[in-house]
């Protein structure tokens, strides 16, 4: 089925710790798939953005899966791809020692490529699958 979903969180809502703006996490997430029934397939995108204290996480993933009849079940290849970005702003930071040569100024960042497989055989009585993200 053609699915969209959503999810704002927040949490510890008003949480005031070593950081400027609170440092409470807060996520955002978005993914939709639909299917291709004419080709026994389906394609999806998933969007997460991510913040804990100084800490940020961005992820972007397009995937596609590919449906086989096996015997009276069923079974599906996927594979995704995308970007995953990670950073740290350390001029949010409040040191301890204003001399910390360990605590550098401004925002590091990298980005890396992002892939995943796995298989699902189901059917009406059982499902079974195994995947890996992050490869």
């Amino acid at each position: 089925v053609t699915r969209f979903q959503g999810i704002y969180r927040m949490q510890y809502v008003g949480y005031t710790g070593t950081f400027d703006d609170g440092g409470a996490p807060v996520s955002q997430v978005f993914s939709a798939n639909v299917p291709l029934k004419q080709i026994r397939s389906g394609v999806g995108v998933y969007f997460m953005n991510d913040r804990i204290g100084v800490s940020t996480a961005q992820d972007l993933q397009l995937s596609y899966a590919y449906h086989l009849p096996v015997g009276g079940s069923q079974l599906a290849i996927g594979v995704r791809g995308g970007l995953y970005s990670r950073g740290i702003d350390y001029s949010r930071l409040r040191a301890r020692d204003d001399n910390d040569p360990v605590l550098t100024t401004g925002n590091v960042r990298q980005s890396q490529l992002d892939l995943g497989a796995g298989v699902y055989l189901y059917n009406p009585s059982f499902t079974l699958g195994v995947s890996m993200a992050h490869i």
